[in-house]
């Protein structure tokens, strides 16, 4: 794994001439996934926002922003960005699960729930969708015996 100082030094140097054009967009993207790892979720936001000046249309992009947002306790702004992503690649396991449980936070219940349905429809052995809907019921203040 590339260190946080040498994707800083890659990002502060320019590019050879030679250089492939995603160089400064995939050195971003990784920069904001070790800051994530880091939690450290306001720099890693900042890192993705970058990155997604170069390129709006990688999905994953948006589902890493999207959970940097949420972690940020930025969760309006988190279902924007992971709608976004699961418009451009809807197979996203991740940004589906993160919006689920934003839309948890925003009390969006409704929203929340088919979210953690679907995905249980597709995996009934979930445990994400499945702790999602536990959360869920007990947000609503309902019993969670379904799930035991």
């Amino acid at each position: 794994m590339i260190s946080e100082g040498s994707l800083r030094q890659i990002l502060a140097d320019p590019p050879p001439p030679n250089a492939p054009g995603n160089l400064r967009f995939n050195a971003l993207f990784s920069l904001g996934n070790l800051l994530f790892r880091k939690e450290r979720f306001s720099e890693s936001v900042s890192v993705f926002e970058e990155a997604l000046r170069l390129d709006e249309t990688s999905a994953e992009l948006r589902s890493n922003l999207g959970s940097a947002l949420f972690h940020s306790e930025e969760s309006s702004r988190a279902v924007r960005e992971l709608r976004k992503a699961l418009l451009l690649n809807p197979e996203l396991l991740l940004a589906q699960v993160q919006l689920g449980y934003a839309h948890l936070v925003n009390e969006t219940f409704e929203d929340a729930e088919e979210i953690f349905r679907r995905l249980l429809n597709r995996d009934p052995a979930d445990q994400e969708a499945l702790r999602g809907l536990v959360l869920l019921r007990r947000a609503q203040n309902q019993p969670t015996t379904e799930f035991d």
